[in-house]
């Protein structure tokens, strides 16, 4: 390798490192230190539940159908449900935002949200 190559590589690495601990400082900024989950059914809102909070919640459905969600380890995931191809059920465990857990049969949905209310998101003139 000639020297060029080796600043080239250096000066890559620092800015690899650099955009890394810029985008940890922007998310530690601008998430909540204790996220929540949104549950909707048929794109309603149902419920909001805080992630520290553990236990299980069963979601049903006006058809009768209901999924249950289990909150555990800062983590929500689907453990049981009524619908034919159970792939809710083999989902992973959702807790970062933008994350989300969907029963297309039970028209369910829970989604991670971490965004602080307080935040501005733009500014209009």
């Amino acid at each position: 390798m000639k020297k060029n190559d080796l600043i080239l590589i250096a000066v890559i690495l620092v800015l690899g490192i650099g955009i890394f601990a810029g985008v940890k400082l922007y998310v530690s900024i601008t998430t909540k230190t204790d996220p929540e989950i949104v549950i909707k059914i048929d794109g309603e809102e149902y419920k909001k539940i805080k992630l520290s909070e553990d236990g299980t919640i069963k979601v049903e459905t006006k058809d009768g159908n209901y999924n249950i969600i289990k909150i555990h380890d800062n983590m929500a995931e689907v453990i049981e449900a009524t619908c034919p191809d159970k792939l809710c059920v083999h989902q992973k465990a959702i807790r970062y935002q933008g994350e989300s857990l969907v029963c297309l049969p039970n028209k369910v949905t829970v989604e991670v949200n971490n965004k602080d209310k307080s935040i501005v998101d733009s500014i209009a003139s």
